[in-house]
Parts: C-alpha cells; structure tokens; sequence
C-alpha cells in the first residue's frame, strides 16, 4: 500500500495488492486500486476485485459529496455464482458464469445505467439501459428499461 496522502480533501492511496481470507470460506484473491479526491469529491481508478472464481474490474468511478453525483464505469467482468452464492443463495441454480460491462451514472438517489452489457454462458446476451428513480427504495421506484438486443438460444431455454 502507498499512501502520500491520508487527508480527506486531498486523499491519495494506492492498494497494489490485498488478499484476505474471511473465516466463513469467503476469499478475496486479490484486491487492486487507487483512490484520490479533491475536496468533495472522491475517485476510484483502476481497480480490480478478483475471487477465487471472479473478478470485477473497474477502470473508474467517482462520487461526489456535495452533490451525490456518481459514475461508474466496469470493464468486462466474469462473476461465478461460486463465490456470488455466500451473498445470493438463490443463484446456487446457474450452470454458467456471468459476463459484465456497465457504465453508470447519476445524482442519487437517481442511477441512470448508460450502458449494460450481461451476458449468460453461450446462450443469453442482453445489452440494455435504463434508469431508476430511486435505487434504496427500488420497491417503490420508477424503473426504466430499454433492450436494445436480447439474444437467446433454446439451450438457455431447456
């Protein structure tokens, strides 16, 4: 870890590695980022969450403060119901690893998803955005969602 500086309006740390094991079985094989702010607002480049069967990368994403805007950006992820389960018990039932791209932006509680690649194994590809008014209380939320590609195959089907 480096850390230049630990002053919260001008926060400069750099996670080069972090890896943890948590006495429940959940594991974290690696953790990788960096993360500044100026003032108000806090930004995280770079970082990567691997688990033994996952990882989630994320080249950037910021928040700020004041004004509780936030944007994320992930690149192409793979997450395995293998280490999403402790989290999801209903996943247990997924034959397939999941594939994700997403940016998203929006002043909270209001999350605008500009961008949502998800893919299922061979069989399943989504490509979508979308929007939802509130996402704490999304039971109550309204939800926008725009499929601009859905692709199917029987297999994911059977």
């Amino acid at each position: 870890m480096k850390l230049p500086s630990i002053d919260p309006e001008n926060l400069n740390i750099t996670l080069v590695s972090l890896a943890l094991k948590e006495q429940t079985g959940i594991e974290i094989t690696e953790l990788k980022a960096h993360l500044t702010s100026d003032k108000t607002t806090y930004y995280l480049s770079d970082a990567s969450l691997s688990l033994p069967n996952s990882v989630l990368k994320i080249p950037s994403a910021h928040y700020n403060l004041s004004t509780n805007e936030v944007a994320l950006v992930t690149e192409q992820s793979k997450l395995s119901k293998l280490d999403l389960y402790p989290f999801m018990p209903s996943l247990k039932y997924l034959q397939n690893d999941i594939i994700l791209e997403t940016s998203i932006k929006g002043k909270l509680p209001l999350v605008n998803i500009e961008n949502l690649l998800l893919s299922y194994g061979d069989e399943t590809n989504i490509k979508a955005n979308g929007s939802i008014s509130n996402y704490e209380r999304y039971d109550l939320a309204d939800l926008n969602l725009d499929i601009t590609s859905f692709q199917i195959t029987p297999d994911a089907i059977v």
